[in-house]
């Protein structure tokens, strides 16, 4: 049986996140019991990874002016991120490309949650190396 996981979107943010598909529907990370790792983020992000292909996810509190939304610096991170708390951060073994829609390479995912704590558990339980971090708003 998969778990599927929720993605945080605070009410404040949540009209600008809203009309590109970041609904409740259309934003999560599931763990499949193929062994994959879907994530969905509205419209503008859907990519499937390998479970095999993390090296570890750790919590993580990104600074306030990462921003809010659909994030990338096109070289090697992207963040879906709808609150700034419940992050969770994904390091990957070898990057991937993925559309969103332009071409951005993920070397790292950050993904804002609202139980980040037992996604961290569901994802040790598949073998990946997984800490909690807890970091103080800056």
């Amino acid at each position: 049986m998969s778990n599927r996981f929720e993605m945080r979107v605070d009410a404040f943010w949540r009209p600008l996140i809203v009309p590109l598909g970041g609904t409740d529907a259309r934003s999560y990370a599931e763990i499949t019991d193929e062994g994959q790792l879907h994530v969905r983020f509205g419209f503008p992000f859907d990519h499937t990874f390998p479970i095999a292909s993390i090296e570890r996810a750790q919590g993580a509190r990104p600074p306030w002016w990462a921003g809010i939304g659909w994030r990338t610096n096109f070289a090697s991170s992207i963040g879906l991120l709808g609150s700034h708390d419940g992050c969770v951060e994904i390091h990957f073994r070898e990057p991937a490309t993925i559309n969103m829609p332009l071409p951005s390479r993920c070397e790292r995912l950050t993904i804002s949650l609202k139980l980040p704590r037992e996604f961290l558990a569901a994802l040790a339980a598949q073998g990946v190396a997984t800490s909690h971090v807890e970091r103080t708003k800056a």
